[in-house]
């Protein structure tokens, strides 16, 4: 990230667009609560691509990626983006399987 200070004010000013959001979401689309009233569930594809977003925007999860990830990438070994992404891809599977 201090490398290239201009990722850091995207994902920080992205993070708080997307709070930002939600907030006004929540508060535009406020109803009457009922026990009658029947909660629709949102579709898979919904909640996966809010949690994508969410994952993504989270500055903590790129400085854990940029810091942790690159000690075990070997240039020599191939594609480095392949790697990190075979490593998080690994590390995201381990973290499943311990729930």
């Amino acid at each position: 990230m201090l490398a290239v200070p201009v990722a850091y004010e995207i994902v920080r000013y992205g993070g708080a667009a997307y709070l930002v959001y939600l907030g006004l979401r929540t508060l535009l689309n406020r109803r009457e609560a009922t026990a009658e009233a029947a909660i629709k569930p949102d579709s898979l594809r919904a909640n996966f691509l809010q949690g994508v977003l969410t994952n993504v925007l989270n500055p903590k999860v790129a400085l854990f990626f940029l810091a942790f990830l690159p000690q075990f990438v070997d240039a020599s070994r191939g594609s480095v983006a392949a790697q990190i992404v075979f490593l998080g891809l690994g590390i995201r599977l381990a973290m499943l399987e311990r729930r």
